[in-house]
């Protein structure tokens, strides 16, 4: 083997490693960020002062309310109660999240596997690129949270007070992330089924 293609073979070890690992923890990022949508609303506070226009920021676990501590007032992630109304939707959200960080962190460690191993046939490395685009598609559909109760509700209580949503959903950072993941799993799954055989050839 020249040294040419050791190199470009140890540079397609070395982008099979990092794909799924820059995949992985933006999928972890997205599904559990309290900032998966963004909304504008009015807070109704006990003393019937209203404050219009305050941004806050909703995830799949949780979101990032506002919190009085006397006359301060603060941002933090509040885990959502049984006062929230879950719906199918955001249900099937959570769902998703928890198989896409599942079998990501499988797959990842699978193909961490095989580029230091030689155990791994041809054949494998494609069944781990559907494994990819698997995750890539239970990551996307984790989005169906943006049609659920968090953006069509017009009234939730909140530990503060009552919070009036005064208008619709805006993509956040955590939708923005796993837009980015899906594209990454996408990638990766393409190269395992690209590269196959020259991963299956392919020695550390």
């Amino acid at each position: 083997m020249t040294s040419l293609l050791r190199s470009r073979n140890a540079a397609l070890r070395s982008l099979a490693a990092i794909l799924p690992s820059i995949g992985l923890a933006l999928s972890f990022y997205s599904n559990h960020r309290c900032e998966y949508v963004s909304l504008q609303i009015s807070v109704d506070w006990a003393k019937n002062t209203l404050f219009n226009g305050v941004p806050t920021l909703f995830g799949l676990w949780s979101y990032r309310g506002i919190i009085r501590d006397g006359d301060d007032f603060y941002y933090a992630c509040i885990t959502y109660d049984e006062t929230w109304d879950i719906d199918g939707k955001w249900l099937a959200a959570r769902w998703f999240s928890i198989i896409a960080d599942v079998l990501g962190t499988l797959t990842t460690i699978s193909i961490y596997y095989g580029i230091s191993s030689s155990k791994m046939s041809e054949n494998l490395w494609r069944g781990l690129g559907f494994c990819c685009i698997a995750i890539s598609a239970v990551q996307g559909l984790t989005l169906v949270f943006m049609n659920g109760n968090i953006c069509s509700v017009l009234e939730q209580k909140a530990i503060v007070g009552r919070i009036v949503i005064s208008s619709g959903c805006e993509i956040a950072a955590a939708a923005k992330t796993t837009i980015a993941a899906v594209i990454i799993w996408s990638l990766n799954a393409i190269l395992l089924w690209s590269k196959s055989k020259s991963l299956t050839l392919s020695r550390i």
